[in-house]
């Protein structure tokens, strides 16, 4: 058989094998167990809180150390360390809690969004302080998602 040939059955294989995969009843889903989420959950959020710290990194390339930066570029630079933390939220939101562990998950993810939205509103507040990061990183943290702690 030509390589075309091979090549076009594999892809008719493939296709036929996602559509039977997509087909039946959506209750068969797998939960992942409390381990497998969080080792997945962690490394969502050590990937976020990388884009978080190269937001401030790229802000501050190249300035005075011994000088703050005005305050509305401070202000500007919080408010955009916050999307990757949006995204950690809705990450974990999507990966799927485990079995009998969704109202934690759910709460936790409820209050990262909390988080952030006080950000958002009130970057000001955020310079002087991460309490509104509190409750998300002490619910985190109990939880075992060290990494998803601010």
């Amino acid at each position: 058989m030509s390589k075309g040939i091979v090549g076009a059955l594999l892809v008719g294989l493939f296709a036929v094998a996602f559509l039977i995969a997509g087909c039946g009843g959506g209750d068969e889903t797998t939960s992942l167990t409390r381990a497998q989420f969080v080792k997945q959950a962690n490394t969502i959020c050590k990937r976020q809180e990388e884009r978080r710290e190269n937001i401030i990194r790229k802000a501050i390339a190249g300035q005075d150390q011994t000088k703050l930066l005005p305050l509305a570029k401070r202000e500007e630079v919080v408010v955009e360390t916050v999307p990757p933390y949006e995204a950690m939220a809705e990450e974990l939101d999507a990966l799927g809690a485990p079995e009998g562990d969704e109202q934690k998950v759910e709460t936790i993810v409820a209050e990262m969004e909390k988080a952030a939205k006080s950000v958002r509103s009130d970057p000001k507040t955020a310079l002087e302080t991460t309490t509104q990061f509190q409750e998300a990183s002490n619910l985190a943290t109990r939880y075992g998602l060290a990494e998803c702690a601010i």
